[in-house]
């Protein structure tokens, strides 16, 4: 109780403290107000931010609505065009085929009316005769290479082929295939050889010697003077085998190296061309390599030659899968290509 009076005079007069209060109380109220105010001004600014947020997302909602039309319109015409293009290529085949073989039924007559008549069997015939059923002969023949290089082709296209993979005698294989070509190197001047470091491979031997004869085909094509190359030996790596077919041509500038397996390809493609052909050679020989589960490269020197370096598996697998076509079409074919290589 002593002490209340010095409190009462610390705390003040009463008058003073309500005033104090007072005070208090309006300092309070006018900082709700203006946090009041403030919050009411701000709302405005976050109701029109939350309008351009969804004005911008309906617009990026449109955006991506169009832009996946117009993918999928794309897509559409991307698959009818691809539809196109495999109709046409599959036309086209089928038209190399009919076509090629109405081309080689007279084309056969008249290559054994000309070996008839070289053989004199309906009387004597003079020297400018003979020269004359000569040219015919080897034109022909020449008329009957191409359209077997078109009817291979669209073979190869038109149809799948599974390879017979047996045990082949390599040497004797190359052999043959220098002998098939003994008058075409005879009549350039061109030497001829081949050799087998390893003894027998497995592999299809129809498949391969065709491989040999375009290749060796392509080789005398374009070599003037010199000679033709033929040899096999085993790889580096061990589950492999190499075969090399090499000339001492004209050789293939670096420009063109990265074409020459494409169809049709030739480096003059001019009416005033020196070599002729279809253009198909290669294209066969990458296309059989392929099925042989082998690769192809190519060196060349402009001037110098060429060489086809190809390498083959020791143990290849039977192909299965989309290089197997049904049982009758693949007989067909097979039966059809390797017939004239027999």
């Amino acid at each position: 109780m002593a002490h209340l009076p010095a409190a009462a005079r610390w705390l003040g007069p009463p008058e003073s403290r309500s005033l104090e209060l007072v005070r208090e109380v309006v300092f309070r109220l006018f900082g709700y107000f203006f946090l009041a105010y403030g919050f009411f001004l701000w709302i405005p600014s976050i109701i029109q931010a939350r309008r351009k947020a969804e004005q911008t997302t309906e617009l990026l909602e449109q955006l991506v609505s169009e832009r996946t039309g117009s993918l999928d319109r794309t897509n559409r015409e991307l698959e009818r065009s691809k539809a196109g293009l495999e109709e046409a290529a599959r036309l086209k085949n089928e038209f190399l085929a009919s076509f090629s073989h109405e081309l080689k039924t007279p084309l056969n007559s008249i290559l054994g009316f000309c070996r008839l008549l070289h053989e004199q069997r309906q009387g004597p015939l003079n020297e400018k005769q003979i020269k004359s059923i000569r040219v015919i002969d080897e034109s022909s023949k020449s008329l009957l290479e191409r359209i077997n290089r078109i009817l291979d082709y669209a073979k190869l296209e038109f149809e799948n082929l599974t390879p017979e993979f047996h045990e082949v005698n390599l040497d004797a294989l190359l052999a043959e295939t220098g002998a098939l070509f003994e008058p075409s190197l005879r009549r350039k001047g061109l030497s001829f050889s081949s050799s087998a470091a390893i003894a027998t491979v497995v592999t299809d031997r129809k498949l391969l010697g065709q491989v040999l004869q375009a290749a060796v085909d392509n080789a005398i094509k374009f070599t003037e003077s010199g000679d033709i190359t033929l040899s096999a030996a085993a790889d580096d790596d061990p589950e492999c085998w190499t075969l090399e077919v090499s000339d001492t041509g004209e050789g293939i500038t670096q420009q063109e190296l990265p074409r020459i397996f494409e169809a049709f390809r030739q480096g003059d493609g001019s009416l005033s061309r020196r070599h002729g052909g279809t253009g198909l050679g290669l294209t066969i020989v990458r296309r059989l390599t392929e099925l042989l589960r082998g690769t192809v490269e190519v060196e060349s020197t402009p001037g110098r030659g060429t060489t086809l370096r190809f390498s083959f598996p020791r143990h290849p697998d039977t192909p299965r899968g989309d290089l197997a076509g049904p049982p009758e079409a693949t007989g067909r074919a097979g039966n059809e290509i390797n017939r004239r290589n027999r």
